[in-house]
């Protein structure tokens, strides 16, 4: 499996790193604690150095990056790298070079007016203003980074280290078993994703709640990624994005809302699916 994986998939990382802003005051700690006549390790007391929304900006479009870098990739190994098609490569690229000059704009407006930050910090801190607990703002700016890539999806016979011939291919299949539990973990996580949505969608029209726009955009915005998550070619996740599609055709929740059969035929419809999601799941 992984061998057709490697044609179709790489691995993609994302590191964004940031200043906090944040330092432990051990004397305010030691007052608090002794004021309440509490032990020394009851706890600590941080300061916010820096006022939190002259900060908003950067924190803003990391989060923004990593919400986009998740929904756009699949996960595979658990320090962060996501596995990514190579029918999606140039678009997730080019939008993460665009979060990256977003992000650089803001860090470097920050570190502009950092000694104004500082300034209203003394104001806003008082006696706990510490002017050793700001760092000079080339050292402050080195503190701030966004960095993304792609490496090759690993195969079984990337391994090449000298050993005996049967130790080679006991190796070899030791990889290729951790491979293939990620390429299950990795498809299910697809399979999840699509039965998730489905099922706030059947949640939202039987309940008769309130039904937001997103509860449809989000299965629609996921149907368009699904061609390039199915990386494994499962010939079942295709059929089932095609008949989800045609059954969401043309529908807007404002038809929905407004008419009571159309409600409940798309219900109905929807449960259909979700009894076929689960036996295609197992």
């Amino acid at each position: 499996m992984t061998e057709q994986l490697a044609s179709r998939a790489m691995i993609a990382y994302l590191s964004c790193s940031q200043w906090s802003a944040r330092k432990l005051d051990r004397s305010a700690t030691a007052e608090v604690t002794a004021n309440h006549a509490a032990a020394s390790d009851a706890g600590r007391f941080n300061k916010q150095t820096i006022p939190k929304e002259a900060l908003y900006p950067i924190q803003k479009v990391v989060s923004a990056a990593r919400n986009y870098f998740t929904a756009n990739t699949l996960p595979w190994s658990d320090n962060g790298d996501r596995a990514l098609s190579s029918l999606h490569y140039f678009k997730v690229m080019e939008q993460l070079r665009l979060y990256r000059v977003e992000f650089e704009d803001a860090v470097h407006e920050f570190c502009t007016n950092y000694d104004q930050h500082r300034e209203r910090a003394r104001l806003r801190l008082n006696s706990l203003f510490d002017v050793n607990d700001y760092p000079v703002v080339s050292e402050v700016a080195r503190k701030f980074s966004f960095v993304f890539g792609v490496m090759p999806l690993p195969t079984a016979s990337d391994f090449r280290v000298t050993m005996a011939d049967d130790e080679v291919d006991e190796v070899r299949q030791e990889i290729q078993a951790q491979l293939d539990v990620r390429a299950n973990t990795m498809m299910a996580d697809v399979w999840g994703q699509l039965k998730s949505h489905m099922a706030h969608l059947k949640e939202r029209l039987d309940n008769g709640g309130r039904q937001h726009d997103s509860t449809l955009t989000n299965i629609t915005d996921l149907l368009e990624r699904l061609p390039g998550f199915n990386i494994t070619n499962d010939v079942g996740l295709e059929a089932m994005r095609v008949e989800i599609k045609n059954s969401l055709q043309g529908l807007t929740m404002k038809d929905i809302r407004d008419d009571d059969q159309l409600r409940s035929a798309t219900a109905d419809k929807t449960a259909d699916i979700l009894k076929q999601m689960a036996g295609l799941m197992g």
